[in-house]
């Protein structure tokens, strides 16, 4: 399953919240999009190009369900995601090394 293929619906059975809950739906829709971008400002991959890599759509899943579940102000957890990083660095464009 590729980025282009994940439906909000779907998003949506990943966080195990209610498909009938439209405050969920709004939510899930507005981060969507700002899951994708995320991904393609820390990878420097063109949007067309995310679909190149199926292991993505975990990373995207990851960002979404992060999104969703962090809404406060104040960050709680400062550890980053291992295996999102790890998946993110695999197609990052612009690290100068």
């Amino acid at each position: 399953m590729t980025i282009s293929e994940v439906t909000a619906e779907f998003v949506i059975d990943y966080l195990r919240e209610n498909k009938e809950d439209p405050d969920v739906m709004t939510m899930v829709e507005a981060v969507m999009p700002a899951a994708k971008a995320y991904i393609i400002g820390h990878t420097d991959l063109a949007e067309e190009e995310l679909d190149l890599h199926e292991d993505l759509t975990f990373a995207y899943l990851i960002i979404c369900e992060d999104l969703y579940d962090n809404r406060q102000t104040a960050a709680n957890n400062v550890t980053a995601n291992k295996t999102l990083d790890t998946i993110l660095s695999l197609y990052a464009k612009n690290h100068v090394g």
